[in-house]
Order: structure tokens, then C-alpha cells, then sequence
């Protein structure tokens, strides 16, 4: 699916789009709404069109270039989609040690020189601890880096993230 497919949020969509085809794109951005609305499916078009090699045009994705075919595959390396873990102790949350792998995997450089882009589901759902670690790598982000925070409701994540 493209950006361009999308509907039911063009807002979002017109911010993407313009972040892609002005070459001006955020380091983080923040997609909530209820379920089901196509937060997910947003970030993965932006990601998509990210690393495209042949875009059709600058805010689309061509869907047969490798990494295009490498993300539907879930193998492109400049691609990352994380979401909070099941745990008997500590509930459904982000854990400290999984937001420790996402910023050691930002840090590293792309393989393929492209944007690297990190879809997390449910944010709302980070550990203060996770949020307060995961701060840090918002703050001061790495080059060539996107991350894409998805959450039901832009007031249950913490403020110092949202």
C-alpha cells in the first residue's frame, strides 16, 4: 500500500507526503488514532517510500525494487517494527531491554545508505523507565534515522515522548 491509497486520514497522510516529496523529513513522527485506522499502515508506506530505489514519485513506493520487496518480505535491514511484550511480571509493556536493542540497532550505520526506519506500536504502553531511555536517543537522534511512534491516544503517552 502507498501513501497515496490511504484513506480516512488525510492529514497524516498530507504530512508524510510533503516530509517525502520536499526532501525535509523529521527525524520522529508521532501517528495515533483508535484502532484500525491505518496508523500502521501509514508508517509502513513512509518507511516504504524511505528506501524505494525507483519511485514512481517522491511520495510513493514502486513495491518491486529490493527493498521494497525486502520490507514486504521483513528482511530489509533498514527496517524495524517493534511492539510492547507479553510478560507474566510485568504486564504488556516496552521493556528497557528492547528499547536498548532499537537504539543500538539506530545506531549502526544502513547498510544500504538509505533512511532506516522504526515503526513502534503502541507506545503508550513504554515503562517510564523505557520511555525515559528512549527519550535520550529522541533527543538526540542518529543521522539517517526515522522513527514512527503509533499509539490509540496522543494523551496516554508520556509527555516527554509525545
Amino acid at each position: 500500500m502507498t501513501l497515496g491509497e490511504l484513506r480516512g486520514q488525510p492529514h497524516a497522510v498530507r504530512c508524510l507526503v510533503n516530509a517525502l516529496e520536499t526532501g525535509r523529513v523529521g527525524h520522529a513522527y508521532f501517528l495515533y488514532g483508535p484502532p484500525g485506522t491505518g496508523k500502521q499502515e501509514a508508517a509502513i508506506a513512509f518507511a516504504r517510500a524511505l528506501n524505494c530505489e525507483a519511485r514512481p514519485t517522491p511520495s510513493s513506493a514502486c513495491g518491486a525494487c529490493r527493498p521494497c520487496t525486502d520490507l514486504e518480505r521483513g528482511i530489509l535491514p533498514e527496517f524495524l517494527e517493534l511492539g510492547p511484550e507479553e510478560d507474566s511480571d510485568r504486564g504488556r509493556s516496552f521493556h528497557t531491554e528492547t528499547i536498548s536493542k532499537a537504539i543500538a540497532w539506530a545506531a549502526r550505520r544502513a547498510l544500504t545508505g538509505r533512511t532506516k526506519a522504526c515503526v513502534m506500536r503502541d507506545v503508550h504502553l513504554m515503562s517510564h523507565e523505557a520511555a525515559n531511555h528512549f527519550l535520550k536517543m529522541l533527543e538526540e537522534p542518529p543521522p539517517a534515522t526515522v522513527w514512527l511512534l503509533l499509539a490509540p491516544d496522543p494523551e496516554a503517552v508520556l509527555p516527554t515522548v509525545r
